[in-house]
């Protein structure tokens, strides 16, 4: 054997087929990636447009609920004001 001298050995055919099989896999992983990223992110965009419109929603509700209180006072001023008529 002599020193100082390397050797290379040609690439099989097989061993070139399985790196290529390995970067193919590889690509596929990354657009698959890619893909749950885009889904991901249409997801988030949903739930921030159901969070507004529940908001929305919560806000119309408080605010019915405030005129329906008003409307529970009125009666009962009225109430009481029959019943003071009635008591006369």
């Amino acid at each position: 054997m002599v020193s100082g001298i390397e050797w290379e050995f040609p690439e099989s055919a097989e061993s070139i087929a399985k790196r290529k099989s390995g970067k193919e896999e590889i690509t596929e992983w990354i657009v698959e990636i890619k893909s749950a990223m885009v889904e991901r992110t249409e997801l988030i965009t949903k739930i921030r447009s159901v969070k507004e419109e529940t908001t929305e929603t919560i806000t119309k509700i408080r605010s019915g609920m405030g005129e329906m209180v008003k409307s529970i006072n009125k009666i009962r001023s009225a109430m009481a004001e029959m019943t003071e008529m009635i008591s006369l």
